[in-house]
């Protein structure tokens, strides 16, 4: 009877320990982790490549030596702090980069020789965005924090600068005002640097995805990201100042992710 009881005592006395580590967030007591993050996305709309206006067109961008592929992609790139706060809930803190490429056509004023319109054609630059975000992580089902599949929403305050291939570039050799054909003075260019094209915008970000655990201390993550982008600059008749908004929120639509970090 006495070793009947013992046994008992024994079993109860395991099952509370384990009822207790269950309780306890994280994965074997380890509730941080931090990661590199990758977001892969075809390029629908506006690709990165200068020779292609979609998968499969050539016809509006200039022909460069730029490499292209079949199908254009977006990257972008991000660092991530998260730390267990339940068993079914994560906070999160990244910053992300990435810089993505438009080409636009520019109507423009000569006031001081010929006091015509010229257009000048495909004027390429590069958008580069820094971006700070903040999310909370849902664990659901079986899963425990920070294991298994989880929903995540999250607000991301971006930073957009944009650099032009040059900041004095010259006007086409000719343009139709009152269906003529004017020549075009040889000394005559454009400055194209009080383009105001530096911005912020806020992003909403909701994420689906698993992670496992190797090893346990590396942490491995994939899903998909859906973003939804609010420009704060205001509303503009500047072809340049939509096809820019418009490059941004093609870039940070949809994405496919993976991600490998440390457990601690």
């Amino acid at each position: 009877m006495k070793t009947l009881n013992y046994f008992l005592i024994l079993i109860l006395t395991f099952s509370a320990k384990d009822i207790n580590a269950q309780v306890v967030p994280g994965y074997l007591g380890k509730k941080n982790s931090f990661n590199y993050q990758l977001n892969v996305s075809p390029a629908v709309i506006g690709p990165n490549q200068v020779d292609k206006t979609s998968w499969f067109s050539y016809d509006t961008y200039p022909k460069t030596k730029e490499s292209s592929f079949i199908t254009p992609f977006n990257f972008t790139h991000s660092f991530n702090f998260q730390r267990v706060i339940s068993r079914k809930i994560a906070i999160n803190f990244g910053y992300g980069f990435f810089t993505t490429r438009q080409y636009v056509n520019l109507l423009v004023n000569d006031v001081i020789y010929t006091q015509n319109n010229y257009l000048l054609e495909n004027i390429g630059y590069n958008i580069i965005n820094k971006n700070f975000n903040l999310s909370a992580t849902f664990y659901r089902g079986r899963a425990i924090a920070p294991f298994g599949a989880y929903w995540r929403l999250g607000l991301s305050y971006g930073i957009n600068k944009t650099i032009f291939d040059n900041d004095n570039p010259k006007l086409i050799d000719h343009t139709e005002v009152n269906y003529y054909y004017y020549s075009l003075p040889p000394e005559l260019k454009f400055n194209i640097s009080d383009q105001n094209l530096n911005f912020k915008s806020i992003l909403f970000n909701v994420t689906y995805g698993k992670s496992r655990i190797f090893k346990k201390c590396i942490i491995f993550n994939r899903g998909l990201n859906f973003t939804l982008t609010r420009s704060l600059i205001a509303a503009s008749n500047s072809e340049m100042v939509n096809q820019t908004k418009k490059r941004l929120r093609g870039h940070e639509l949809f994405s496919f992710y993976v991600s490998v970090g440390y457990l601690f």
